[in-house]
């Protein structure tokens, strides 16, 4: 979760209402930028895939395209092109 899984493990939060302040108060100044990036990248894009599915509803085959699936080969497969790993960094 945005790079912060080691402080995660220290600090062990429990509750919903502890991980979202460990969110605000860790999510910004110690994430890992690459992941956050990425994770980010892939909310966006399966939200705007769940919105064109739901618009494409005449279209029967749009129903059965898995979006998650798509969402994770396009992140791996943009993360491990040459040169974009440090350019993000």
């Amino acid at each position: 979760m945005l790079g912060l899984v080691e402080l995660e493990h220290s600090l062990h939060p429990q509750t919903t209402l502890e991980k979202m302040f460990f969110l605000v108060e860790y999510g910004f100044t110690r994430s890992h930028r690459p992941t956050a990036f990425v994770s980010t990248c892939a909310l966006v894009v399966l939200v705007l895939l769940r919105l064109l599915k739901a618009s494409l509803r005449r279209f029967k085959w749009v129903a059965r395209v898995p979006e998650v699936l798509i969402v994770v080969i396009v992140s791996t497969s943009t993360f491990f092109a040459p040169g974009v790993a440090h350019s993000i960094a």
